[in-house]
């Protein structure tokens, strides 16, 4: 912010963010988990970027790509849209400047995503085939256009800016117009090159939506690497708009994130069963209380509604250092197995795990007991060798399934 806007904004946006970031605006309180690295990282890529942008300087260039494939290794439904977006400008800048020889720098891109090349050497292609397949799905977008575009433009005001003015309000919606205001003014007002940081931040921002049109489906929250940006650009209003104007609107900006940090916090559960799914300590509480009933050796299983239960995996894995003479297997059958199942939704029953036991895991029985931590259902069975030798599917194991 500093670099961009200078000292006074710089303050402003730190003041703002430190507020803003009291609670995760993704999750809840006290939660740490893969995108915070996109969010984090965001900020340098598009500094960088606009450093070569300006300077057409290839060292730029090189640690902004750099950069941009870690974001994607943090947060692939964002960084993947930001690399195809920067990819067409870059096209159309080297072409104008006769520096094609500047996209040899793509080169550095195969460091961070060494992982995804690897993976897919070893697996025949199956995220490439995935990739493909959806491509040319002809019903990728099965919803109506305008059904879409509302739904993006719902998720923009508020989901985007209900991060930056949380309680999906008037407020939400004053300052979504606010920003939209400063921004535009900023563009009129602003000589170069700050001109350039609005153009090159208009064109992420609006291009990422606009690109999340060819998925029907919702698009979560992968738009929160674009909130410390937005924090700092609304923070150089200061030096647009009408001072008394941008004060006072800062100051109820800064009263509402506080007090939505506080009440998080006020609100907190002491209580580790009353914490909810994303509390490592509910976990992590949980996965404990398992190994301490198996007093032995057994293998288990994950469930939950979005299939992947990367919580709950971890906090068993995370949990066997403290039982050393107990040996556990994942998502494999023992003769004493456990069933880790996350309930699904309130609204959504029919994501139970029922299926996935029976079709997946392939037991088709009641279990030999089960007990409950508050939205965990945990299923103990003592296995024979025939249910045994009926094999779970391949794709539940981690080094596959879960890459």
């Amino acid at each position: 912010a500093k670099k961009l806007f200078g000292f006074e904004v710089a303050i402003l946006s730190a003041l703002l963010f430190s507020v803003n970031s009291i609670i995760n605006p993704s999750i809840g309180l006290k939660n740490f988990y893969n995108p915070f690295g996109a969010v984090f990282l965001f900020p340098v890529f598009f500094f960088l970027f606009y450093q070569y942008f300006i300077k057409l300087q290839v060292k730029h260039l090189v640690v902004s790509l750099f950069i941009l494939g870690l974001i994607i290794q943090f947060q692939m439904a964002f960084g993947i849209p930001i690399l195809f977006i920067t990819t067409a400008l870059l096209g159309y800048l080297l072409v104008k400047k006769k520096k094609l020889i500047h996209f040899v720098a793509y080169l550095i891109l195969l460091i961070p995503l060494s992982t995804f090349i690897l993976f897919d050497i070893k697996h025949n292609g199956l995220q490439l085939n995935a990739f493909v397949d959806f491509m040319n799905n002809k019903n990728i977008m099965s919803q109506n256009l305008f059904d879409i575009i509302g739904n993006r433009l719902q998720s923009m005001i508020f989901g985007f800016f209900d991060q930056l003015s949380p309680g999906q309000n008037l407020l939400t919606i004053f300052y979504a117009i606010f920003f939209l205001y400063g921004f535009f003014i900023a563009i009129k007002k602003s000589a170069s090159p700050q001109k350039i940081i609005y153009w090159l931040f208009g064109y992420l921002f609006l291009s990422f939506w606009i690109i999340s049109l060819l998925y029907s489906g919702s698009i979560g929250n992968y738009y929160w690497p674009l909130l410390p940006l937005a924090v700092i650009l609304l923070c150089s209003f200061y030096k647009i708009i009408n001072r008394k104007i941008f004060i006072f609107a800062f100051l109820i900006l800064y009263i509402v994130n506080l007090y939505a940090g506080i009440s998080a916090i006020v609100d907190f559960k002491i209580d580790i069963n009353k914490r909810g799914p994303h509390s490592w300590a509910f976990n992590y509480y949980v996965a404990q209380r398992i190994y301490e009933d198996a007093k032995g050796d057994f293998g288990y299983f994950n469930f939950s509604p979005d299939r992947f239960a990367y919580q709950q995996r971890y906090a068993m894995i995370y949990a066997k250092k403290d039982f050393s003479n107990i040996t556990s297997f994942p998502s494999v059958k023992k003769p004493l197995t456990y069933l880790i199942e996350v309930d699904p939704p309130k609204d959504r029953p029919e994501l139970n795990s029922l299926n996935w036991r029976i079709s997946d895991v392939g037991i088709d029985r009641l279990p030999d007991k089960n007990f409950r931590f508050d939205f965990i259902q945990i299923e103990k069975y003592f296995l024979n060798g025939n249910e045994i030798q009926k094999t779970a599917n391949p794709y539940l194991l981690d080094n596959v399934f879960l890459r």
